[in-house]
């Protein structure tokens, strides 16, 4: 079974990693290098569908297109997940189950990390996406979550 982009909702937002059939500019083959990239159902074995997210909503911050892009290889956020639901996020996993995450990560720098990420439409951070650390948990928890070396 071949998945198919889709665009719900307000915020709601694919994982820019599943699918052959994807809004204007999410093809993610070169976006992440030396990551898998899942066409088909069957190619969800690392992680598991249990473990991959399909669909999560995306902060106001970077609301721009159909997907939620993640960076793999460099702690950071070019597209920022929501902290709308108390301070995190409602993912929906490959498998069909939702699940609750709380961001955990706690920080002095206002630049860095999904706990300081702004809530309004629009505000710049001099042209650069959200900051990140390879201390911060919630990057980690994504990336995992996302895809995995070949």
């Amino acid at each position: 079974m071949v998945q198919t982009w889709l665009r719900v909702g307000r915020s709601s937002r694919t994982s820019a990693r599943v699918g052959s059939v994807a809004p204007a500019g999410a093809n993610q083959d070169s976006y992440n290098p030396g990551w898998r990239i899942y066409r088909k159902m069957s190619d969800l074995t690392q992680p598991t569908p249990a473990n991959a997210w399909i669909f999560a909503d995306e902060t106001m911050y970077t609301l721009n297109d159909g997907y939620l892009q993640c960076d793999l290889a460099t702690p950071g956020y070019p597209d920022v997940p929501a902290k709308y639901h108390s301070g995190g996020n409602c993912f929906s996993f490959a498998d069909g189950h939702t699940e609750y995450r709380k961001w955990k990560y706690v920080t002095s720098d206002p630049t860095v990390g999904l706990l300081n990420a702004p809530y309004a439409k629009n505000v710049v951070n001099g042209g650069t996406r959200w900051g990140s650390s390879g201390l911060d948990v919630d990057w980690k928890w994504l990336r995992e979550h996302t895809s995995c070396p070949p």
